[in-house]
């Protein structure tokens, strides 16, 4: 059992909520002139190939270097949903989301963050085989370098490491 409170949750934390559970997003009030956008939902295969003791990634069928996901100024919120597909030597050595830290984001940064969530992201829900956040995207644009943090049976901690564009709000 845990000593802490709902809400005392550290940074970079996941919380797991129920599926269906969206983020809570004010709305103007009736009548405003500025309504908010639509969450927009993105989902994104990641593919996991066995190579050797490591793995190779694929996220909508581009290597990690190459997928970035752009958000378009003034698109609102974004709801994410990482999908995993281990292939069979994967599954068999328990591949899986690691929901403690599933995720590590950063701006500002020339590599993968090895620690800790930007304020532009909140994680929704956390699975063995799907990992859901919601991106913001207000604010200046910026580049979030992020990490999807996996694990194994044995203990051995796989990486994923691409990128997305918030292009922010005015």
């Amino acid at each position: 059992m845990s000593d802490t409170k709902e809400g005392d949750a550290k940074e970079g934390d996941a919380k797991e909520v129920e599926p269906g559970c969206t983020p809570a997003v004010s709305k103007p009030a009736m009548g405003s002139p500025k309504q908010q956008p639509e969450i927009t939902q993105h989902t994104i295969k990641v593919k996991a190939a066995a190579n050797g003791n490591s793995v190779d990634w694929e996220l909508n069928g581009k290597k990690p270097d190459e997928s970035k996901l752009k958000l378009d100024r003034d698109s609102g919120g974004h709801e994410i949903k990482f999908d995993l597909d281990p292939d069979h030597v994967l599954k068999g050595r328990g591949l899986r989301f690691n929901c403690g830290y599933p995720i590590f984001v950063h701006d500002n940064v020339a590599t993968c963050p090895s620690s800790g969530i930007d304020s532009q992201i909140e994680v929704l829900e956390c699975s063995r085989g799907s990992l859901t956040i919601f991106d913001k995207n207000s604010g200046p644009s910026k580049m979030l370098r992020y990490q999807l943090n996996f694990v194994e049976d044995d203990g051995a901690a796989p990486v994923c490491d691409p990128i997305i564009e918030n292009g922010g709000s005015t």
